[in-house]
């Protein structure tokens, strides 16, 4: 009877701690205080942050490098923000990313998170970014999540992939196309399985399957120690970011010895997203028809545009929406320049003015260029009524 009775509370005990042990840490944000933020507090739960810069003024604004704030997916609660601005933090550190520790032995886990790509974000880099790193106890001892730029470009949006990485080959989990899909300023969910005890690895984006290999040969093994840099690092030379601030979002992480999920949060529709021949190399999101006319994103032409919305358009509110605006009408143009070369010269021939007046702006500033054309019209404007006197031609009004 008493062995019966010990078997029973045996199994009550051993059921309950298997239904609670599916998720092994979990962190939405939302309960961090103000503090949480490189160089403050550590969230609960994290073991640390990762603090090379932590934080700097550029353009009136100061930001850290790592931050938890307001809002989250979906306007609500907090997120994880990784702020980045021109060289700043160096690209070859690892500023902003939190560490985790696991607390007990696994070898088969799943990872779900959001992350939200803004369109002027750019990696301006010839190697590859690091997203976060998992290390292990054995084998090589580390599995990367990488930005990986592997066709001689800079621009990681416009031509790169994500990359898994740990020890032998590269395995790209998405492509340029898939990239280019997340990366449009929405909120995205991202799950990966990493089975180091089965041989697997799985990898999810929205909940819909784009990468399976279920006979994996790592070079990791052992059991999962901790994760650094969730979710930014470094990278593998030197590079820049976009000229203006941007965060690269991050909310609703689980990691769990079972599939997780997307949740019910149905994903919003991705704006537009420009072809590779489109995109930009250099700077942020694409200036999509200058592209398009000159046929390539390193034409002085384009590398001026690209600058004047960076550096001017993008240090205020209306220029900012401007730019949004701009980006989700601009790519079907775009597309119909690209067809036509007559269209392919008229559109150079309006944009040679243009560019010159943003290089002058660059050179001596917005208000000088503005000065310095009303003066102009107001010479031009003399000199007819000059040259009507002279003509014996009334002036007009």
């Amino acid at each position: 009877m008493y062995l019966l009775q010990l078997f029973v509370a045996l199994s009550i005990t051993l059921s309950a701690t298997l239904s609670f042990s599916a998720e092994i840490f979990s962190d939405n944000f939302d309960s961090h205080s103000p503090s949480c933020h490189t160089g403050g507090s550590v969230p609960a739960g994290w073991s640390m942050w990762y603090e090379n810069d932590v934080y700097t003024v550029r353009d009136s604004i100061m930001h850290y490098a790592g931050e938890i704030s307001t809002p989250g997916r979906g306007g609500i609660g907090k997120s994880l923000k990784i702020w980045r601005h021109s060289d700043w933090p160096a690209m070859n550190n690892y500023s902003g990313g939190l560490r985790y520790d696991f607390q007990a032995n696994y070898s088969n886990i799943f990872i779900r998170y959001y992350i939200k790509l803004p369109l002027i974000l750019s990696f301006d880099v010839s190697d590859f970014v690091k997203s976060w790193r998992f290390n292990t106890t054995g084998g090589s001892g580390e599995i990367y999540l990488d930005f990986r730029q592997a066709s001689g470009g800079t621009d990681m949006r416009s031509e790169g992939s994500w990359g898994i990485y740990d020890g032998g080959p590269w395995v790209i989990i998405l492509d340029n196309n898939g990239l280019r899909t997340i990366w449009d300023g929405n909120w995205h969910c991202i799950e990966l399985q990493l089975g180091l005890s089965n041989n697997t690895l799985n990898f999810w984006v929205d909940g819909v399957l784009k990468y399976s290999d279920t006979n994996r040969i790592w070079q990791a093994t052992g059991y999962f120690d901790f994760i650094q840099h969730f979710a930014i690092g470094n990278c593998g030379d030197g590079g820049t970011w976009q000229n203006s601030w941007q965060a690269i979002e991050f909310d609703d992480l689980v990691i769990s010895t079972t599939y997780v999920g997307p949740g019910d949060v149905v994903p919003p529709s991705p704006g537009p997203i420009p072809s590779p021949s489109t995109g930009s190399s250099g700077g942020g999101g694409g200036c999509f028809i200058a592209t398009a006319a000159f046929g390539s994103a390193a034409e002085p032409t384009v590398r001026i545009l690209k600058e004047f919305r960076d550096k001017i358009l993008m240090a205020n509110d209306l220029g900012s929406s401007l730019v949004s605006y701009y980006e989700r009408t601009s790519p079907p143009i775009a597309d119909y320049i690209r067809r036509y070369d007559s269209a392919k010269y008229f559109v150079r021939i309006c944009l040679l003015p243009l560019a010159g007046l943003c290089w002058l702006s660059l050179a001596i500033g917005p208000f000088n260029t503005l000065i310095l054309g009303i003066f102009l019209v107001s010479l031009i404007a003399k000199r007819r009524t000059v040259l009507n006197v002279l003509r014996g031609v009334p002036p007009c009004g």
